[in-house]
């Protein structure tokens, strides 16, 4: 899975854009970011400028799926 379709799953599921952010950062809100250069990539939750329940994955597919269940399981 790529940003791209994750993006897409979310939109298809009507999910409030407001509770997620991908590929940047959202004041309360679940981030999902690269990281650097290596191929890695990030999940947290941004609150008052902080991050936390900081993950990190070794691949876009593992961090999107990690992604859509964190999203799916806030939104419940």
């Amino acid at each position: 899975m790529t940003i791209y379709d994750l993006e897409e799953i979310l939109r298809i599921a009507q999910v409030n854009p407001l509770i997620y952010c991908v590929n940047g950062t959202r004041e309360e809100a679940i981030c999902l970011l690269p990281k650097g250069f290596g191929g890695e990539w990030v999940i947290f939750i941004q609150e008052r400028g902080r991050r936390f329940d900081e993950k990190v994955f070794s691949s876009e597919d593992e961090a999107c799926v990690a992604f859509l269940k964190k999203v799916f399981f806030y939104v419940k």
